[in-house]
């Protein structure tokens, strides 16, 4: 159940589609209104039902809003089980429940958003991206602590 109060959301529970990934490994999505969410426990591709947090009009952002999961209804057909046993605990690799070749591409395209969007270059005029290299032992440079 939920309100709308000038275009902003109170206690909401939606269904969204995760979209992107953010820097330190949120799923990016969008509510039904628009507004941007960051859910935690997500991947590209995933289809999530979340609950966004109660935001009144005089807390108006420019960044987007923190939304809890509740669960994942439908799986990014990228995702691959977890390698190791703590990485739901410790989040030090936010990124390990993606195949390997999804983790590429991600990585790709968020060099490109900050070259673009954060530094003002053009593809192809300013600078160009070849592929990333595939290693065959890409998960033996992960260290942890345990």
């Amino acid at each position: 159940m939920y309100r709308l109060i000038n275009q902003y959301v109170k206690n909401m529970e939606q269904i969204i589609k995760i979209k992107d990934i953010s820097s330190d490994g949120r799923g990016i999505g969008r509510t039904e209104q628009g507004r941007v969410v960051f859910v935690s426990g997500t991947l590209p591709g995933d289809t999530a039902r979340v609950e966004v947090p109660e935001q009144e009009p005089s807390e108006k952002k420019k960044g987007g809003l923190e939304a809890s999961l509740i669960s994942v209804i439908n799986y990014s057909s990228d995702r691959v089980e977890l390698p190791c046993s703590y990485s739901s605990e410790c989040g030090g690799c936010p990124l390990m429940g993606l195949s390997y070749p999804a983790q590429l591409s991600l990585k790709e395209r968020h060099v490109k958003d900050a070259l673009e969007r954060i530094g003002g270059f053009k593809e192809g005029k300013d600078f160009t991206i070849e592929d990333i290299l595939y290693t065959s032992g890409h998960d033996a440079d992960r260290k942890s602590v345990v």
